[in-house]
C-alpha cells in the first residue's frame, strides 16, 4: 500500500508537517511540558523528523523519531544528518522501560492500530514524572455520546468515498485521521486506566479550521487532500461529500505519568 505521507504535497504545508497547528502547536504544548535542555523526547509517527529537530534547536532536547516510512526517514537524515530518526512500526515499539522524559504523537494516535498496547507500551517507556503529548482529531458532540450506531454513522461517512471505488477495484485507501478519530471520554477513560493521569486538555478546533482552509486557498478544495490518501486512479474517491468537518474536532492533551 502506498504511504500518502510520502508524497511532496505534505512537505508543502505548514512548516513542513502534515497537521493542524503545525509547529506552533508543537512548540506551545512543550513550553506546557517544561522539558529541560537534555530531556529525552521520543516522536512516534515523526514523518520526517521537523518537529524534532525544531525542538533539538529551541530547547536543547535530546529526540528520537520513529516512523513506518522509510522513505521519509531518509528526507529527514538527508535534511540533518544528525537528527536520530529510526524507521520503526508505532505498534511495535523497542525501547527500554522508563526511557523516555516526554512522548509526542502529533496527529498519528488515530491513524495507528491496536492503540490501546500502544499507549499501554508509551506508559512504559515513559521516565516517571514524565509527559505524552497529543493532538488529534476527535468526533464531536453532534451526536449523543451515547448512540453507537450514530457515531458509526459519522465513521462510515468520514471512510466511504476514501474506501469504497478502491475496494471495488481490487485495491483499499490508506488509513486517514477521520477515520479513527476518537471519542475524548473513552480515550480518556483508557488513559486513566493504565495509570496516566490527564493534566492538561484543549480544544484546538481553530487550528483544524485554518488547516481545512490553508488546503482549499492552495489547492482548490479539500478534495484535493483526500484524494492522497487513494492507492488507485478512481478518480471518485477523493470526493468527501459525506464527511462534515463541523462534526469533527481538533484536540491537545498532555498526559503524565505519576512518579510513584
Amino acid at each position: 500500500m502506498n504511504n500518502p505521507y510520502e508524497k511532496e504535497f505534505f512537505g508543502k504545508l505548514e512548516s513542513g508537517v502534515m497537521r493542524p497547528g503545525g509547529l506552533r502547536l508543537t512548540d506551545k504544548l512543550s513550553q506546557k511540558c517544561q522539558f529541560s535542555e537534555g530531556a529525552s523526547l521520543l516522536d512516534i509517527g515523526c514523518g520526517t523528523g521537523m518537529a524534532l529537530e525544531f525542538l533539538e534547536k529551541k530547547y536543547g532536547i535530546v529526540g528520537t523519531g520513529v516512523d513506518i516510512s522509510k522513505v521519509n526517514i531518509e528526507k529527514g537524515k538527508k535534511r540533518n544528518p544528525k537528527i536520530n530518526l529510526i524507521v520503526g512500526d508505532g505498534t511495535k515499539l523497542d525501547f527500554p522501560t522508563d526511557a523516555f522524559d516526554g512522548i509526542l504523537m502529533e496527529c498519528s494516535l488515530s491513524v495507528i492500530g491496536n492503540k490501546d498496547s500502544v499507549l499501554h507500551d508509551i506508559y512504559e517507556i515513559l521516565k516517571p514524572g514524565g509527559k505524552f503529548i497529543i493532538t488529534d482529531i476527535y468526533l464531536k458532540t453532534c451526536y449523543s455520546g451515547n448512540n453507537e450506531a450514530e457515531k458509526q454513522d459519522i465513521i462510515r461517512a468520514s471512510d466511504k468515498k476514501t474506501s469504497t471505488a478502491g475496494s471495488k477495484q481490487g485495491n483499499s485507501s490508506y488509513p486517514h485521521c477521520l477515520r479513527g478519530a476518537f471519542e475524548i471520554n473513552e480515550l480518556i477513560r483508557t488513559m486513566e486506566s493504565l495509570g496516566f493521569k490527564i493534566i492538561d486538555w484543549k480544544d484546538e478546533s481553530e487550528e483544524l479550521k485554518k488547516f481545512a482552509i490553508d488546503i482549499i486557498m492552495e489547492y482548490g478544495s479539500l478534495n484535493y487532500f483526500w484524494k492522497q490518501f487513494a492507492t488507485c486512479e478512481n478518480k471518485e474517491i477523493g470526493n468527501i461529500k459525506g464527511v462534515k468537518l463541523k462534526q469533527y474536532g481538533y484536540f491537545s492533551m498532555i498526559a503524565e505519568k505519576p512518579e510513584y
